[in-house]
């Protein structure tokens, strides 16, 4: 359950960060830790 309210919560931040220019990285660590 806790898998497929992550999906929709991620999908935005991933926008945000990638527009924002972010570090992916950082992204990619905190979507293994919510996983």
């Amino acid at each position: 359950m806790s898998s497929f309210v992550t999906i929709p919560f991620v999908q935005p931040v991933i926008a945000a960060t990638s527009r924002s220019s972010g570090p992916t990285t950082s992204l990619h660590r905190a979507h293994s830790s919510l996983a």
